[in-house]
Formats: structure tokens, C-alpha cells, sequence
């Protein structure tokens, strides 16, 4: 409908008094056209001026000034001046109002957008909101209300220096264009953080999302996309996050691309080896135009909740080696809200396309961590465990024996029958489980084991065996070592002395049962003991029957005594005479009287005395002019 000049400025002035029109008609022609009057909605803090209209609304001419409310259940056709210029006769600020849009937004014109907000909502009878015209608009706030999708058909679009984009649970679809973000602030889009497939920005082949920034914390790029497109048939927010190297004015270009890489050209097999799996899936394809700073993070992030694999690093395209490069310097994590993080720090090396295509990947495992002794004697049990993380591992020992194994552990002896320590080994390889390729092999795990031998404590005690009566005081024992496998001793006899040679000698001088200890090693404290008792008696042995015979077996009266010095022996017949009489430190009758001649068979009776002791003995206690006295009965047999 069209209106003659009179008529048009009654309208403007029903507005000016009102604050409200209605204009109702069909939807198919714009229901207000403005040919050259000046449009001027009133408003204020507190209160505006509100203007409803139910159908589209074309701006051929002319100046609209919104400071108020103006609702369009239709579209917005500007090809002349919206929001005001330095002309318009109240010298107001651009465009302040809102605009609240339920159709396409058409702008082939001049729209200043001021501080203005425009909203967008969806129409009764179309599936999306464009955003079309031969002029880019930059808008100052945009908010998107519900499950709208607004496309920009053919033409960039733009938000101000100090604009805010709030998706919400909305989307944004640049199509094959860019929606360039001017505003540096990081709180400059906004979406609903509690929907995971929603409140994103779309693009398709070179589509973008760009965003200025300016400071050296992390920026959100709310990348996703809604098409369904064969094979891969699922709406998915996935975004991408950007953190500049320094507070530098940049520039950097985000899309996300949700179609197998294979099909565009980018074959998801094509991986160095340090790469395991790529995402079969989808990627992203990120540039920076700037180039103010010469690094950057970058973050990708998955969703397991809608069964994305786990991820643990980054990839990127390189067409001359036609496959996908490990970025390396890469660390994961599961953030807050479930999504799993990957980041690459410090990346300098952006490109344009295709090699601006980046992608999440799951590494070759490295090699799996084992817990245990790495150091340890031979012939003992020792347990060696992995993580108990749902993988498959096989293990296999050099130079032991598995005595027991479980999903995560095994227990295994080690052997070493040297006398130095010798390596043992055990090799480990983990197979991390998935539903890409069906497992990640790792790198092979050879944990190694330093195997000391184990030591045998093993010894005699030498005596002189000759003589009868056990071990006496000041008798000399020596140690006869059979110990195996040994390099160091540590004897300790059980009276307060200790040696560290292997074949020591020992006398005691008081009576009584000891212990001598045996401690061997054969270095990292691989010990063995042993103990054995040794009674240590005092006084004589005196037999009580010889026979002189010759024939070498018993035939001296010869009496072992644990004293030194002179003792004096005397043997009686039955009538009290005295057939032999000796002074020696030996204790001995040979059966001969003391004229030589053989005497008889029978009972004799003997005295054996001392009368001066030698200090330090057993027998005197180290007292002096003790008298020693002995007696008794002995019966010589020819």
C-alpha cells in the first residue's frame, strides 16, 4: 500500500501523539512503504513509543529513527537511511530503539545502528530469517529469541565495536559469508551454556565466524551446525576457543565444518604415525587474518554424551604431504561441563585453505606406565601393576618367571644365579579400546629390573677333632664358610666380638652355650642368615678306662683340660702306692709305671692337682694360689 504525502505525515503524527499504530494486510506486499517521509518513533528510558505491525515494512526514502519499540510480524526492507544521520533535525543519536523482527531482514541502504537492538524471532510460515541486501549491516545488539535460524543469504554481516550477539538457543547460519564480531571483549557473543545442540553460529564452504580481539585470554568461537547431511546426520555444537599470544588488535576465523573430512578431500587414514585415530566425523577450519600475534591456543572441544570418541590431541591438514600432522604439544581434560578439552599451545604456523583444516585425534598411547620395584633381590615375589583403565595389555619377563597374572597386574620371581646383578625385563603393550579403528596400539613398554642374587648363608664350625669332650675354653674354632652367592660377611659370635672376613677364628673364654651368626649379602642389602649354637665347656675330661695295647685306639689315660700350665698327675694301685707320678701341662699316662715296666691290669685310682693357675683361665677365675684338686677311679685293660 502506498500513501500520498498528506497522508503519510497524518501517519507519522498519529505516531508522534499515540506512541502506538497498528497496521493490518496481506503479507505478501509490504504493509507500510515509506517513500521519502521522515519515520521518527519516539522513546525514552522509562518510556517509549511502541509500533506494531502485522506484515513487512519497506524503507524506500527518506530517515527512520527508532528510539522506541517497533515490531515487524514481517520483513524489514531498508533501501534508504535507518537510524538517523547528522541531518535529521533533533540531532538525535542513531538508531536506540528495538526492532523486533519475525521475517527477513532486507538492508540495501544506510542502517546506523546506534545502540539500538534488533530481535529476531521466528516466522508463522518460514523455516528461517534471512539476513539479505547489497549492504553489509552492522548491528549494534543482536538477540535471536527461541529456536530461530537466521541466514545470511549472500552478504556479510557485521557486530559493532561495542555490540553483544546473543544466540541464546538459537542459530546463526553465515552460510557462505562471514559475520564479522567487532567487538573485542570476550563477553561479545553469548549463548545458552545448558544446551549442547544449540546457540551457535553456522557456515558452509567458506563461511565464517570472525572475531576481533584484542587481549591474551581465551575468546569463544560458538561454532556448531544443524544441516542434515548424509552420512553424517546430527545437529552438533562444537565449538572452538582462541587465546592470543598478547593483548595485540587481531583478527581470527573459526568454522565448523560437520561432514566426514574424507568427502571434502581430507581421508581420515592419511595420518603420520604418531596419530592413532582422527575424527572420522567432522572438523574445523580455523585462519588468521591479522597477524598481529605470531602464536595462539587453540581449543577444540568434544562431546561424549553424544558419543564422540575420546580425543587426547590435534591435527592439522598439510596438503603437500597429503595428511593429517600431528601438532604435538597438545594436553586434554574433561572441562566443568562434561566437554572434553583439547588445547595446542603456542601454534605459529596458520594457513589458508586446505591447510586450514584442524582436527581432533587420539595419539598412539605412549608407552604405559608400570608400577614395581626396579630393583630388588632374586627369588622373591614382586607385583608389577598398570592402570586399571579399560584397556587390554599383554605382558611378557625376561630373566623371571610369571608366577601370577591379572588384567592389570602380574607377579613375577626374578632369577639371577651370578654373583653381580643382571637386568630383567618386562615388556608391556596396552591396547587402548575405541569404535573408530577398534583399539590404539601403544608404544611398547620395556620396564627394567635391576637383579641382585640371593644370597645362601651357609657355614661349619672346625674343631680339632681329636680331641674328646667337647669345646673347651681357649680352644680355637674356626668358621668354614659354604655360603653361595655371597660378597660381603658379617659374622657375630655371640660374646660381644664380630668379624667381616669369610673364614674367621674364634676362641671363647667363659663357659657356656653361644650363638654365632651368619649374615651374608651380595650387595642391595640381598641378605640370608644362619645361626648355629656352640657350647663352650671348662675343667677336664677325664676318661675313666684305657687300653695300653698298641693297637692306636685309647691307649693313653690322656686327660683335656681347658687350663694351661703345669698339672700334677698321680696314679695309686688298690694298695694306695704310687706307680707313676708326673708334672707336665699334659695330663697323660701311657700305662707304665715308673721304672717302665708294664703295669698290671686293674682298678687304679688317680689325683690330679695344680697349685698356681694362670690368670685369665677358666678354672681359676683369676684368683691367686687357688688349689685345684681332682679324683677318682680308672681302669687299665690289657
Amino acid at each position: 500500500m502506498k500513501f500520498s504525502t498528506p497522508t503519510k505525515a497524518f501517519s507519522l503524527f498519529f505516531v508522534f501523539a499515540l506512541g502506538f499504530a497498528q497496521f493490518t494486510s496481506g503479507q505478501n506486499d509490504p504493509l507500510i512503504s515509506n517513500n521519502g517521509a521522515m519515520f521518527f518513533i519516539n522513546g525514552g528510558p522509562n518510556d517509549s513509543a511502541v509500533v506494531w505491525v502485522d506484515g513487512s515494512v519497506a524503507h524506500n526514502d527518506s530517515i527512520m529513527v527508532n528510539l522506541g519499540k517497533f515490531i515487524i510480524h514481517g520483513d524489514f526492507i531498508n533501501n534508504a537511511t535507518s537510524g538517523g544521520d547528522g541531518s535529521f533535525p533533533l540531532q538525535l543519536s542513531g538508531n536506540d530503539g528495538l526492532f523486533e523482527i519475525y521475517g527477513d531482514w532486507e538492508n540495501n541502504g544506510t542502517y546506523r545502528a546506534g545502540e539500538g537492538k534488533v530481535k529476531f524471532y521466528s516466522q508463522p510460515t518460514a523455516v528461517e530469517d534471512s539476513i539479505r541486501g547489497s549492504s553489509v549491516t552492522r548491528f549494534h545488539n543482536v538477540d535471536l529469541i527461541d529456536t530461530v535460524r537466521v541466514v545470511q543469504d549472500n552478504i556479510n554481516s557485521e557486530i559493532g565495536v561495542n555490540g553483544t550477539l546473543r544466540l541464546n538457543k538459537a542459530e546463526w547460519a553465515t552460510d557462505f559469508d562471514t559475520l564479522w564480531v567487532f567487538n573485542t571483549s570476550t563477553g561479545a557473543i553469548q549463548r545458552n551454556s545448558f544446551c549442547d545442540t544449540c546457540g551457535f553460529v553456522s557456515s558452509l564452504q567458506d563461511g565464517n565466524l570472525a572475531r576481533a580481539t584484542a587481549q591474551n585470554v581465551p575468546y569463544l568461537f560458538p561454532t556448531g551446525s544443524s544441516l542434515d547431511i548424509s552420512p553424517n546426520q546430527q545437529r552438533r555444537y562444537r565449538p572452538a576457543q582462541i587465546k592470543p599470544e598478547t593483548n595485540a588488535p587481531d583478527w581470527y576465523h573459526v568454522r565448523f565444518v560437520n561432514r566426514v573430512p574424507t568427502i571434502n578431500g581430507l581421508p581420515v587414514l592419511n595420518t603420520d604415525t604418531t596419530i592413532c585415530y582422527v575424527n572420522p566425523w567432522w572438523y574445523h577450519r580455523i585462519n588468521q587474518t591479522g597477524g598481529a600475534n605470531a602464536t595462539a591456543e587453540i581449543a577444540l572441544y568434544s562431546n561424549p554424551w553424544e558419543n564422540d570418541e575420546d580425543y587426547n590431541g590435534m591435527a592439522n591438514w598439510n596438503t603437500s604431504n597429503v595428511l593429517w600432522e600431528n601438532m604435538q604439544n597438545t594436553a586434554s581434560t574433561t572441562t566443568n561441563a562434561f566437554w572434553k578439552q583439547v588445547v595446542r599451545y603456542d601454534w605459529d604456523d596458520f594457513q589458508s585453505y586446505t591447510d586450514d583444516a584442524y582436527i581432533m585425534t587420539y595419539n598412539v598411547p605412549l608407552e604405559p606406565e608400570v608400577t614395581g620395584d626396579d630393583a630388588l633381590c632374586a627369588s622373591v615375589e614382586s607385583v608389577y601393576t598398570v592402570p586399571e583403565n579399560g584397556s587390554d595389555y599383554i605382558f611378557s619377563v625376561t630373566g623371571g618367571t610369571i608366577t601370577e597374572e591379572t588384567d592389570y597386574s602380574i607377579t613375577v620371581i626374578w632369577d639371577n644365579d651370578s654373583l653381580n646383578p643382571v637386568t630383567g625385563v618386562i615388556q608391556v603393550d596396552e591396547t587402548v579400546p575405541n569404535n573408530i579403528n577398534g583399539g590404539c596400539a601403544s608404544l611398547t613398554r620395556n620396564y627394567t629390573v635391576e637383579v641382585w642374587p640371593q644370597p645362601v648363608a651357609d657355614f661349619t664350625i672346625s674343631t680339632d677333632t681329636n680331641l674328646p669332650g667337647g669345646i673347651f675354653v681357649h680352644d680355637i674354632l674356626g668358621m668354614v664358610d659354604n655360603s653361595l652367592l655371597t660378597s660381603e660377611w658379617d659374622w657375630d659370635f655371640g660374646d660381644g666380638t664380630t668379624s667381616i672376613d669369610s673364614l674367621p677364628f674364634h676362641s671363647y673364654y667363659e663357659p657356656g652355650t653361644y650363638e654365632i651368626t651368619l649374615i651374608v649379602r651380595s650387595g642391595l642389602d640381598c641378605l640370608d642368615t644362619l645361626t648355629l649354637p656352640v657350647n663352650i665347656v671348662e675343667g677336664l675330661i677325664i676318661p675313666n678306662v684305657f687300653t695300653p695295647d698298641g693297637d692306636g685306639w685309647n691307649d693313653v689315660f690322656d686327660v683335656r683340660t681347658s687350663d694351661v700350665g703345669n698339672f700334677n698327675l698321680e696314679i695309686y694301685n688298690r694298695w694306695g702306692n704310687v706307680v707313676f707320678e708326673n708334672s707336665s701341662p699334659l695330663i697323660s699316662w701311657d700305662g707304665n709305671t715308673a721304672s717302665g715296666t708294664p703295669a698290671s691290669a686293674g682298678t687304679y685310682f688317680y689325683v690330679i692337682s695344680k697349685a698356681e693357675m694362670n690368670s685369665g683361665n677358666a678354672i681359676d677365675n683369676e684368683l691367686d694360689n687357688f688349689n685345684f684338686r681332682e679324683t677318682g677311679w680308672l681302669q687299665l685293660i690289657r
